[in-house]
């Protein structure tokens, strides 16, 4: 993922920083000093994460059209022991 962000009319001084996105880990940047008539340009790597949940529901109409698109990406980890592995049939 990669983005380019522009932050204006922001008083010189010191200053902490957190970067978040959906499914990535939050990165904190701190002490980013931000000097009168420069421009101050840091780089972030932002490390993929697991989004955990309890559950999702998804209730539809079979009728039902939806207006616009439904886009839902999720990342799911699950543990199965090995003992309900062997219930499922070969």
């Amino acid at each position: 993922m990669q983005g380019k962000f522009v932050i204006t009319h922001q008083p010189v001084g010191s200053y902490n920083i957190s970067v978040e996105y959906v499914g990535y880990r939050k990165v904190l940047k701190n002490n980013v000093v931000i000097s009168s008539g420069k421009t101050t340009i840091f780089n972030v790597e932002m490390m993929e994460d697991v989004l955990e949940t309890t559950g999702i529901e998804v209730i539809a109409n079979y009728f039902q059209i939806p207006k616009e698109p439904v886009f839902l990406l999720l990342k799911i980890r699950a543990v199965v022991h090995l003992d309900q592995l062997k219930r499922f049939p070969n």
